[in-house]
């Protein structure tokens, strides 16, 4: 089984890349964040989720070990397959995943596309008790976020609110200077800078 891959892009395609490991090209399934932060030549390290079926076999990529154990995680539950676990990643940070699930909160997960409200409380019910151990990798962004005069997750909804996609208000928030001031009309305008609308 293929645990981790390092080598350099080729192609970057809407849900995956192909990685040159040694003459040899991987596909690699990604999260659009992942694939926003990649760039065509780049070398690349992923930690890998491989999953072989009668007919194919298939590569689940992730830039670190907390987002692939959620993945793990996620694909643990019955109904829930790789793709529809990519998908969630898709929507959501690993951090405001984990910290959904250990409040017992499926609200954040019936927003997803694909994910009923039945399917959401399932993963709530059937990974809290398992989510302790992401206590740990989050306890240092909630920190963080106690600091701030507005959470990431309230300013990606400001910018969605606005009209930007999921992954266009994450990469925005994640690219704010760690200077700027912390009161949410600060953020606010810095990021729709960053988008670039005035």
């Amino acid at each position: 089984m293929i645990a981790y891959l390092r080598g350099n892009i080729l192609r970057i395609e809407q849900t995956n890349c192909i990685v040159c490991v040694e003459d040899i090209g991987y596909r690699v399934y990604c999260s659009e964040a992942t694939l926003f932060k990649k760039n065509i030549g780049d070398t690349a390290e992923f930690f890998i989720f491989h999953v072989v079926r009668e007919q194919a076999q298939d590569l689940y990529g992730f830039l670190t070990q907390k987002e692939l154990e959620l993945f793990e995680h996620l694909t643990s539950v019955s109904g829930i397959g790789p793709k529809t676990a990519l998908n969630i990643l898709n929507c959501a940070s690993p951090e405001d995943i984990a910290r959904a699930i250990i409040r017992g909160d499926a609200s954040l997960l019936k927003q997803i596309q694909g994910i009923g409200s039945k399917t959401a409380e399932r993963i709530v019910i059937e990974l809290k008790s398992k989510a302790q151990g992401f206590s740990v990798w989050i306890s240092s962004t909630d920190g963080e976020r106690d600091m701030q005069g507005t959470s990431d997750s309230e300013l990606m909804d400001a910018l969605m609110g606005l009209g930007y996609s999921n992954m266009e208000a994450r990469q925005a928030v994640h690219s704010l200077p760690k200077d700027i001031e912390q009161d949410i009309e600060s953020r606010l305008k810095a990021a729709l800078k960053g988008l670039g609308r005035k």
